[in-house]
C-alpha cells in the first residue's frame, strides 16, 4: 500500500510566484521583449497561455493540502 505525506507549501513563495508570472504573462501578451525564464530558452515558456497554466498550478497549491507519495525505492512506483 503507498504511503503518502502532506507537503508543506511556502505560502510566501508561491504568492510572489503567482505576481512574478502574472507580470511575465502580461508582458508577453503585451508584445514586451522578455527574457525566457526557462534555463535552456524552451519556446513554450513564451506562450501566455502556458504561463496561465503555471499560474493556476501555483493558485492551487495555495487552495488546499498537498499530498505526496513517499517513495523509498523506484519499484515502490509499481506496487
Amino acid at each position: 500500500m503507498p504511503k503518502y505525506r502532506e507537503i508543506s507549501v511556502d505560502r510566501e513563495a508561491t504568492l510572489q510566484s503567482i505576481a512574478f508570472l502574472t507580470q511575465y504573462m502580461e508582458d508577453l501578451k503585451a508584445g514586451r521583449p522578455v527574457e525566457n525564464i526557462h534555463p535552456d530558452n524552451d519556446p513554450w515558456f513564451l506562450v501566455p497561455e502556458n504561463i496561465a497554466i503555471m499560474i493556476e498550478s501555483d493558485k492551487s497549491l495555495l487552495n488546499g493540502k498537498v499530498i505526496g507519495q513517499v517513495i523509498r525505492r523506484v519499484s515502490d512506483l509499481w506496487e
